[in-house]
């Protein structure tokens, strides 16, 4: 006689995850761009969504050990029949080679044209940067297999980890959804100021015609050769502080210039500049904060160089020389690189130095020998010069029409800490897999990154949805505080279904799933998510 029997699979959160790659129909997607041997009893598809599945866990689990992380999750994740025993590291490692093989920018670029048609974002802004991942373990710096691939090496390390070999990641994303829209694995020892460029180029190529928004840059953009070489396209960015342009500026402008205008715990100046021939409108911007990091950093300076200028000067004052003139070139020497201080009440004097020890007599041998001392003297002016400006940072663009604002570019400048930046510090949190690098050959590394990507969109792509329909509604959830809040991360979405789980239970009459734990809280997230994510916890 037939028994009725149960298990429990643990669903958590990634009922969300796995809802909205269906939503986004990225199995579909990758399966119609690379369609997989018939033979394999998983496609290319449901492999990087089982990735991306396991990549948003949080549960730091090595990628080769994607297979022990579904064991105890439900199949419906991503196909019912599917045997999680397949999701081996030899699966996935085809998966990641045929992924490169395709091209690793290629698909992402075809897969985020479609969720971004599919979804109706309008690309306004567009934010730019580049971040460093370490790896381990050794690695050729090339080979025939993998031409194409990325060179792992050392180099300017964003982590610093100058010790580690390292890959970049080049990446823009959106500038109010916060998705990302293009991604790129570049050479360890790749530069920002190079690789802006090429990216700019290969991004507006894939936007296949339509309008190139507003790209936004840190300084590493802003040079001669690329301002000139990009002067039809949009873009706002940090100016260095070395251009001498900055410098004149800041000069010009004083206290109590009665242009400055007021933004937030700012205050701002928009002047036109023609640098390099390119006409251009800069916000010259004043912080608080800044003012008060940039002081305390002058009197860091002014203290070390006090320090060792005094330690120098003891040194000397012990110090013999044969001629005068000897003495006073080393005081000369003391003071020659010297930002704030020079000296004053210079002596230098002869001296009878004796040899040997004890008391010497009047008929001791003895030597004459020149002597100096001096005392440190602060440069007033110099501390004043080198004030000046602080607290100060110019934002240029190459938009001249008054659409934008001065407040505007500020505020549009410093998204670059939330959108693209705030990405970067997703796909580097510990709890994300992903946090090193260990795979064994660059062009997987590549691929994986790609995933890591796409991991990123999907997170955002979910966080976006449940903002917009909490706003619409005028609807609000408990933050980790207990406050309420319409702009829930979707991190603490995931934090409050942990214990959700599927009873599956088997009896003579047929298979049953019931789902538990799905307490009232739960229920009213849900019910701003989209069909897909509530069919995965039995809501139809």
């Amino acid at each position: 006689m037939s028994q009725t029997t149960y298990t429990s699979k643990r669903l958590d959160h990634h009922g969300i995850v796995a809802g909205i790659c269906k939503q986004l129909k990225l199995c579909e997607l990758i399966d119609n761009l690379i369609p997989s041997d018939h033979r394999k009893k998983v496609t290319y598809g449901e492999a990087v969504v089982a990735m991306i599945i396991n990549c948003l866990g949080f549960t730091s689990r090595p990628m080769y050990l994607c297979d022990e992380f579904f064991k105890n999750k439900p199949a419906s994740l991503i196909r019912e029949d599917l045997d999680w025993s397949e999701l081996n590291d030899d699966c996935l490692g085809r998966t990641l080679d045929k992924l490169f093989e395709v091209g690793v920018t290629e698909v992402f670029s075809h897969l985020v044209t479609r969720v971004i048609n599919q979804l109706g974002i309008d690309i306004k802004q567009a934010h730019l940067d580049t971040s460093s991942f370490a790896v381990t373990g050794e690695y050729k710096t090339s080979a025939s297999d993998d031409r194409d691939a990325v060179l792992i090496t050392r180099g300017y390390s964003k982590d610093h980890r100058p010790d580690l070999k390292q890959v970049c990641l080049s990446m823009i994303c959106e500038g109010t959804s916060n998705i990302p829209i293009w991604m790129e694995a570049l050479d360890g020892n790749q530069s920002d100021v190079k690789s802006f460029p090429e990216t700019i180029k290969r991004f507006c190529q894939q936007l296949e015609g339509a309008d190139t928004p507003l790209i936004v840059m840190d300084a590493a953009f802003y040079s001669k050769e690329n301002i000139t070489a990009h002067e039809n396209l949009k873009w706002v960015t940090r100016v260095p502080d070395r251009i001498k342009a900055v410098e004149r500026h800041y000069w010009a402008i004083s206290e109590d210039d009665e242009r400055w205008e007021s933004y937030g715990d700012h205050r701002f100046i928009v002047v036109n500049e023609d640098y390099a021939g390119v006409e251009q409108r800069w916000v010259i911007v004043e912080s608080a904060a800044k003012m008060a990091r940039d002081e305390q950093a002058l009197q860091r300076q002014i203290e070390k160089e006090r320090k060792s200028n005094l330690k120098e000067l003891r040194a000397l004052s012990k110090r013999g020389f044969q001629c005068f003139a000897d003495a006073d070139q080393a005081l000369d020497e003391l003071v020659k690189n010297n930002k704030f201080f020079g000296l004053s009440n210079i002596e230098i004097k002869e001296e009878k130095r004796y040899k040997g020890a004890g008391r010497p007599s009047a008929n001791s041998p003895h030597q004459l020998i020149w002597v100096s001392s001096a005392e440190l003297e602060l440069d007033d002016h110099c501390v004043a010069s080198q004030s000046h400006g602080k607290g100060r940072f110019v934002i240029a663009t190459s938009c001249l029409d008054s659409t934008l604002n001065g407040a505007d570019l500020i505020s549009i400048y410093k998204a670059q800490g939330s959108t693209v930046e705030r990405g970067f510090r997703f796909l580097k949190d510990p709890m994300f897999f992903a946090d090193s690098l260990f795979l064994k050959n660059p062009s997987r590394i590549m691929a994986l990154m790609m995933v890591m990507t796409l991991s990123l969109l999907v997170y955002s792509v979910a966080e976006k949805q449940l903002r917009d329909s909490l706003a619409n509604r005028d609807e609000t959830i408990p933050n980790q505080s207990g406050k309420p809040t319409s702009k829930p991360t979707m991190r603490r979405v995931f934090q409050m279904f942990e214990g959700v789980e599927v009873l599956l239970l088997s009896t003579p009459a047929g298979q049953q799933n019931i789902m538990m734990n799905l307490d009232d809280l739960r229920l009213k997230i849900l019910s701003f998510m989209s069909s897909q994510v509530k069919y995965q916890y039995g809501i139809e």
